[in-house]
């Protein structure tokens, strides 16, 4: 799934949710929660401004209340910037225009698990007080060939652990991945030609995850020899 594939996707998906009164009523409690007014109140331009400033002061409460509303409505991870935006805004704003972060400084736990859930490897840089930008970009540059030795240790360490404990899930994947698109749509509920994401949403109807796995990996597993 490309970018442009994804933002499309995440646009619908929401689309659709936002369509549930339930949804728009669970949107009130959180700003209600947060003490974020909604966004009828003031121009664009302030609006955007207050966003800024409130994720600032508020990210751990502000990503509490969005983890929450991401398991309780599946929001597949790659969609998970549209949330923000659906409780600041009520509307696509932001996340169809971000990109996705490098790194993270002193990521929490629940952010950790988030990345975690997109199955990508990951390497941890510690610094120290006395760091300055010049002396950490010259420590990665000259410790990049062991970084990238890290992260395909993870790699392989998790392909290791999931080939063991996931073998029906991915037997499924493959079954699934071979299926008409149409008898996936009607198993997933959903009209998304994306067969990733049908894949993603039944694996989770089914009992076999308990959150949505990622494009990436459900089409490299697809791939894979039996």
């Amino acid at each position: 799934m490309t970018k442009d594939d994804e933002i499309n996707s995440g646009v619908e998906f929401f689309y659709k949710l936002s369509l549930k009164p339930e949804f728009q009523n669970d949107l009130a409690e959180a700003r209600k929660h947060l003490g974020i007014t909604p966004s009828g109140y003031m121009d664009p331009q302030t609006r955007e401004k207050l966003w800024i400033e409130y994720k600032k002061a508020n990210v751990i409460e502000l990503l509490g209340t969005e983890l929450h509303l991401k398991t309780k409505y599946k929001v597949p991870t790659p969609y998970f910037e549209f949330i923000d935006d659906y409780i600041f805004f009520g509307k696509p704003v932001n996340a169809p225009k971000k990109k996705s972060p490098v790194a993270l400084l002193s990521p929490t736990k629940e952010l950790e698990d988030l990345y975690d859930g997109m199955y990508e490897p990951t390497a941890k840089l510690l610094l120290f007080g006395n760091a300055t930008q010049e002396k950490v970009l010259e420590f990665i540059k000259k410790n990049w060939r062991e970084i990238e030795l890290t992260l395909n240790k993870n790699i392989n360490k998790t392909h290791r652990v999931r080939k063991t404990t996931h073998k029906e899930q991915n037997r499924t994947i493959r079954e699934l991945w071979r299926t008409n698109l149409g008898v996936l749509q009607k198993e997933a509920g959903s009209t998304t030609k994306e067969r990733d994401l049908l894949v993603s949403r039944i694996l989770v109807k089914r009992g076999l995850t308990t959150k949505e796995l990622s494009g990436g990996y459900i089409r490299k597993v697809a791939n894979q020899k039996e």
